[in-house]
C-alpha cells in the first residue's frame, strides 16, 4: 500500500479524538454567545421602550429622530451608490497612470488587476451600507410603530423555561 494511505490513516485518528475533545469547548463558546445576544437584544428593546416613551412625551424629539434616521438612511445609499460606481474611475487612472494632480507622477501599474480589487472592495463596502441602511429603517419603523400602538413592536421576550 501507499505511504499517503498510512499517512492519512495515521493522522485520522489524533485528529477525531481532538474533534471530540474540542467538541464540548465549541459547545460552551456557542451557547454563552447566545446568551449574550440575547442579552444584548434585550437592552437594545429596553432602550428602544424608554426612546417610545420619551416620544410620546415630546414630539419635536420624535422629529428629530425621524430626521437623524433620514439622514443616515441618505449617507448608507450614497456610500453604497460611490462604492460601487468609483472604482470604474479610479482604476481607469492607476491603469494609464496619467498625472491628474500635476504633483505626483504614476507610472502604469497595468500588472496589478485593479479592476476586480477596487470592485470587490466597492461591492463589501455597498453591501455593508445597504445592511446598515435596512437596519436603521428597521429600528426606526419599530418605534414608529411602537408609537402608534401597534401590537408586539417592542414587546419584549418571556424568558422560557430553559432560562431558569
Amino acid at each position: 500500500m501507499e505511504l499517503g494511505f498510512w499517512a492519512g490513516l495515521a493522522l485520522s485518528i489524533p485528529i477525531g479524538i481532538g474533534v471530540n475533545l474540542a467538541t464540548p469547548w465549541f459547545q460552551r463558546l456557542i451557547a454563552r454567545r447566545s446568551k449574550k445576544a440575547a442579552d444584548k437584544r434585550k437592552r437594545e428593546l429596553e432602550m428602544e421602550k424608554l426612546l417610545v416613551t420619551k416620544f410620546k412625551a415630546d414630539p419635536i424629539a420624535y422629529q428629530s429622530f425621524l430626521y437623524i434616521s433620514l439622514v443616515r438612511v441618505l449617507v448608507y445609499f450614497a456610500i453604497a451608490v460611490l462604492s460601487v460606481t468609483l472604482p470604474y474611475p479610479l482604476t481607469d487612472f492607476l491603469m494609464t497612470g496619467q498625472n491628474i494632480t500635476g504633483l505626483v507622477p504614476l507610472p502604469p501599474l497595468s500588472y496589478l488587476n485593479y479592476e476586480a480589487t477596487f470592485n470587490v472592495i466597492g461591492v463589501i463596502l455597498a453591501n455593508i451600507s445597504m445592511i446598515l441602511l435596512l437596519n436603521n429603517g428597521r429600528r426606526a419603523r419599530r418605534i414608529a410603530g411602537s408609537l402608534l400602538n401597534e401590537p408586539d413592536m417592542l414587546d419584549l421576550p418571556t424568558p422560557s423555561s430553559d432560562d431558569t
